[in-house]
């Protein structure tokens, strides 16, 4: 009973970290829609391959504490977490968009950072996974 009051209480906690990275993505992509420059645009043109690092960071980190508030459920049939297959649906709408957008260009380097960040995180929930069934 006590590990169920924990874990409802994380599940809640990953899911506000969820929501709270997704408005940071969403203000992100409005920022580089509309042309605008920020510090996190301005880091990231500093940086070498900074911008496949944020993509690989902030897909990946949406994913993982998505999966961990949905439980670590499985979509079967492609045997994918359901976080995954949800941020990975949203990133490729994402990329796909910035080719109908004048101020983006559409980069397959971007989409195969995030798949790759998306990745980890699979990997990472698995991990996870596989421990807590151990540890019950």
């Amino acid at each position: 009973m006590l590990f169920q009051i924990k874990w409802l209480t994380r599940q809640r906690l990953f899911l506000l970290l969820t929501a709270l990275l997704m408005a940071f993505i969403l203000w992100a992509i409005y920022s580089a829609n509309s042309g605008q420059s920020t510090i996190f645009s301005d880091l990231v043109k500093n940086v070498p391959f900074g911008d496949k690092v944020g993509h690989f960071a902030l897909f990946g980190g949406l994913s993982l504490p998505l999966n961990l508030s949905l439980s670590m459920r499985v979509y079967r049939p492609l045997r994918c977490y359901w976080g995954t297959l949800i941020v990975g649906l949203f990133a490729l709408i994402e990329e796909c968009s910035q080719a109908l957008n004048a101020t983006r260009t559409f980069d397959l380097g971007d989409l195969a950072a995030d798949v790759a960040g998306l990745s980890c995180a699979a990997l990472l929930t698995y991990m996870i996974a596989k421990r807590s069934r151990v540890a019950t």
